[in-house]
């Protein structure tokens, strides 16, 4: 039968044999599991449109753009005048107030005229 030496020898290859399990087993539970990599070898979706004329873009440097020149401070918009000032324009006289030019029509400047010299 077996001799005490074999046996021993035997039994301690068997408890390393164990050992190594143990430990593969310990250290993937405690490393994360990955997803495997995609392969680039798989065949491309069928469905997808690929433009026959599609180039990728070009890896040349491009000169930096130079930097914004600053910009004069905007002028403040235009007062307008508060009084009423008279204008004629082609001969026709108007009122103008701020935005605005009422005419004033002669006729009617001629009846306040003669009410006032009354």
């Amino acid at each position: 039968m077996d001799t005490p030496s074999t046996s021993a020898a035997a039994l301690k290859l068997q408890i390393q044999q164990l050992e190594s399990v143990i430990n593969r087993r310990k250290a993937a539970e405690t490393a994360p599991a990955q997803p495997p990599a995609p392969s680039t070898s798989a065949r491309p979706r069928s469905n997808v449109y690929v433009n026959p004329n599609y180039k990728p873009p070009s890896k040349t440097a491009r000169p930096p753009a130079p930097p914004p020149q600053p910009r004069p401070a905007a002028r403040p918009p235009p007062t307008l005048p508060q009084e009423k000032r008279d204008v004629v324009l082609n001969g026709v006289q108007f009122e103008s107030s701020g935005r605005a030019l009422v005419r004033k029509d002669p006729a009617l400047l001629a009846a306040l005229d003669w009410t006032d010299a009354t």
